[in-house]
């Protein structure tokens, strides 16, 4: 047996990344820490009294599949040839170990609480308003989603189903559509206090929710307990979705811009100047699951490039982000010398020296 070696499925990868792999449908794995929190050092505030922003607020028409999505990139960036591995088990996934528990069903704590239809909403305190957060809400649907398919117990099924419903109601009730693209905003002003230059008047957007909101459709598309009405409106809610990762950064809004490199971002807090925006790395491979995703559903092959692309800047950066001290999440210079994540690990769990990439959940993330 010594003469025949098994060829070593993580060589080229770096160890920290390799260690952080999902264990084996059936094995061991380590408890998962809290997702990230998108508000977490920023500051919310009100938004001005004559803030009007342009819902669409109408019903979703009617449309042939994927119409509303463009046939062309927003730009040429590099890629390295990657193609999504669809053929996966159910564990390997993107979201799959995520699921919202039974006890978190109606959650109600200093920040996050359900309105009176079921949608998570947002506050800085107890005492303070609350509004529609897209990240939030998309997280606690995609949990539900989980928790759904493998949950027994037919009411607490059906009331899982609900919450993911609703989350994902909501965005389509408070889209904006512009630029042939579906947009999901934040209602609130907010600053930050660690990514520099965000500094948001309402309303604005964020390419995490973008591609975060394909998966929840896409994925609410795919399950049993839905109506062919609502399979038909998820799905053109996921190209209207879709659709806004192929706007460059050449019009407003928009979330998908390249750097002086010719890579790829999605940006999780896109600022106008140009070369200012944040570079978020983990905020891009939460967004990037959406383009698995969608591929694994529609067959798009723009889906295909842009996670070509994606995974190619996230393969390229990383060494920018791991420093002894442990990951940083942005990978601009200024921002690594601005920001360092001392405990855990901002991954994208793909093997980068191969042509073929598998999705798994980010483990031990941060934003």
């Amino acid at each position: 047996m010594f003469n025949t070696p098994e060829p070593d499925p993580f060589g080229g990868m770096p160890r920290s990344l390799a260690l952080s792999l999902p264990a084996a449908p059936g094995g061991d794995q380590a408890p998962l820490p809290p997702l990230p929190d998108q508000m977490s050092e920023g500051t919310l505030s009100e938004p001005g009294p004559r803030l009007k922003i342009p819902y669409a607020d109408e019903p979703v028409k009617p449309r042939d599949a994927g119409d509303l999505v463009p046939t062309t990139l927003p730009f040429e960036f590099n890629k390295a040839g990657y193609t999504c591995v669809t053929a996966l088990p159910e564990a390997l996934r993107p979201w799959r170990d995520r699921p919202t528990a039974w006890a978190n069903i109606t959650p109600d704590n200093d920040h996050i609480y359900l309105d009176s239809r079921g949608a998570i909403q947002y506050r800085s305190s107890r005492t303070a308003a609350g509004f529609d957060q897209p990240v939030t809400q998309i997280q606690f649907g995609l949990g539900c989603i989980t928790a759904y398919r493998t949950e027994k117990d037919p009411a607490r099924k059906a009331l899982f189903l609900q919450r993911a419903k609703a989350q994902a109601d909501r965005l389509i009730e408070k889209r904006v559509e512009a630029r042939g693209a579906w947009y999901f905003p934040y209602p609130f002003d907010f600053t930050h206090a660690v990514h520099s230059g965000i500094t948001y008047k309402a309303p604005w957007y964020s390419g995490m929710a973008q591609g975060e909101a394909i998966s929840l459709f896409i994925q609410l598309s795919q399950l049993d307990g839905i109506t062919e009405q609502e399979r038909t409106t998820y799905r053109a809610a996921a190209d209207g979705a879709f659709a806004s990762l192929l706007r460059a950064d050449d019009a407003k809004p928009w979330a998908v811009n390249k750097d002086r490199n010719g890579y790829l971002w999605i940006q999780e807090y896109p600022i106008d100047s140009p070369g200012t925006s944040d570079y978020t790395y983990n905020g891009m491979i939460f967004a990037m699951f959406g383009l698995w995703d969608y591929f694994q559903a529609t067959g798009n092959p723009l889906a295909e490039r842009l996670y070509d692309g994606s995974l190619t800047t996230i393969r390229d950066h990383f060494p920018g982000c791991a420093t002894p001290a442990g990951t940083r999440t942005t990978a601009t210079p200024t921002a690594l010398r601005r920001r360092r994540i001392t405990s855990t690990t901002s991954t994208f769990c793909g093997s980068c020296t191969g042509r073929r990439a598998v999705p798994h959940s980010p483990i031990g993330t941060t934003s």
